[in-house]
């Protein structure tokens, strides 16, 4: 189990839960994550923000994310806005406040909002999942938001252009979940956090709260030497079987370890 509580049992389960809520009503429906009753992921919001956002990029030098969003944005329908606005609520979802606060997540969703003039109730319940977070998030998950928010979209895109049975298969299934992800990610080129993010938001039973490649790949390079076809403990990254760790190679690391005063 990857589900993760920090002082007592289900102290996050407002974060869960708002992920939960996307997948059931967003990505296996056309429904709002936001907006109760109204349709903002069909097809329509999805073909426009796709044209506007990940097939026009704003090239322009010394210009921030959101200036760029807003002029991208710029005279098209509500639902379109609306829909930019529930895309960048699951890109905020995961950091926690030492990496983003939750008054700047609420501040950069409501500016969305008014651009449009859209009326935003900051009070609904789903925001409480933007309070706390899951964890850290690095330098580039800022620094380069279109590549990671290119990525979120293009594998909610992914999924919804799947008939309806495929589609929650998709979404149960970690190995068909990771494939989606892996390819692309490889389409957009950049080692994005959102992969490992979304995977953990989506299926938390089966992936890692691990945001940071640099730390999955520590992680991978500490337990590698241990990795053998002898043992009675397997290691999995998802449904991805790595190989077995022994009693006597765990012996081993710790031995190393303790006398080179690391643990």
């Amino acid at each position: 189990m990857a589900i993760y509580y920090e002082k007592e049992k289900y102290d996050r389960v407002t974060i869960y839960d708002a992920a939960e809520k996307w997948k059931n009503e967003c990505l296996l429906n056309d429904k709002s994550l936001i907006w109760e009753g109204e349709s903002v992921w069909t097809q329509t919001n999805i073909n426009r923000f796709r044209s506007i956002f990940v097939e026009s990029p704003d090239d322009a030098v010394g210009d921030n994310f959101d200036n760029k969003l807003k002029k991208q944005l710029e005279n098209e329908a509500e639902g379109v806005y609306k829909l930019a606005i529930e895309l960048m609520f699951i890109y905020y979802l995961f950091p926690y406040k030492g990496s983003i606060s939750f008054n700047t997540k609420m501040k950069k969703l409501e500016t969305i909002a008014s651009w449009k003039g859209i009326n935003f109730n900051s009070t609904l319940p789903i925001f409480e999942g933007l309070k706390q977070g899951l964890g850290a998030t690095g330098t580039f998950y800022n620094t380069s938001k279109y590549f990671e928010v290119s990525f979120l979209f293009l594998v909610a895109e992914s999924v919804k252009n799947q008939p309806l049975e495929k589609r929650i298969n998709t979404l149960n299934q970690s190995t068909e979940l990771k494939r989606v992800a892996e390819n692309i990610r490889k389409h957009i080129g950049k080692r994005v956090q959102m992969q490992h993010i979304l995977l953990h938001l989506l299926i938390p039973e089966k992936f890692e709260r691990i945001a940071s490649w640099g730390h999955k790949d520590r992680i991978a390079l500490a337990y590698s030497n241990l990795l053998t076809d002898n043992s009675q403990f397997p290691i999995y990254d998802g449904a991805n079987y790595l190989g077995l760790i022994t009693e006597n190679g765990i012996t081993s690391w710790m031995a190393k370890n303790v006398e080179e005063d690391l643990i």
